[in-house]
């Protein structure tokens, strides 16, 4: 993908390329913090950001669609089709990542509510305990 970028540039590519950068630091920063023994957020601070770069994605890729119909063609409409793929499936991965998680949240909260072990989607059942989990 940063092979066509560097042939065809577009409007929004720029823009892009700043919010990556600046939440990536934002992430990278956090986990510095906490690996140094620092506090750590109490929500899942890195999912957050992945939302929010992945919501910055879709915003630029309506922009970039808006004005390619609008001003009648835009460069690179290949390249931001193939972008637009690539970011689609790791959006369907990080999806597929987040709601098992928090499927998963929830059948070890309803174990440790109910007392039943007996589920086999569980945690338990794989040999976890709600204390090994962390939900970043």
């Amino acid at each position: 993908m940063s092979f066509l970028w560097l042939e065809f540039s577009q409007s929004f590519q720029v823009l892009a390329i700043l919010l990556a950068t600046l939440l990536y630091s934002v992430v990278y920063g956090y986990r510095f913090w906490t690996a140094i023994g620092l506090p750590s957020a109490c929500f899942p601070f890195v999912v957050n950001c992945q939302v929010v770069l992945l919501a910055c994605n879709l915003i630029c890729h309506f922009g970039v669609l808006f004005l390619h119909f609008l001003k009648g063609g835009c460069n690179g409409m290949g390249a931001w089709g193939f972008n637009s793929v690539l970011n689609g499936v790791i959006l369907c991965l990080f999806l597929n990542f987040y709601v098992k998680m928090h499927l998963r949240k929830k059948n070890v909260e309803d174990i440790d509510e109910h007392g039943d072990s007996s589920s086999s989607s569980s945690a338990h059942s794989y040999g976890y305990s709600k204390s090994e989990f962390k939900f970043e």
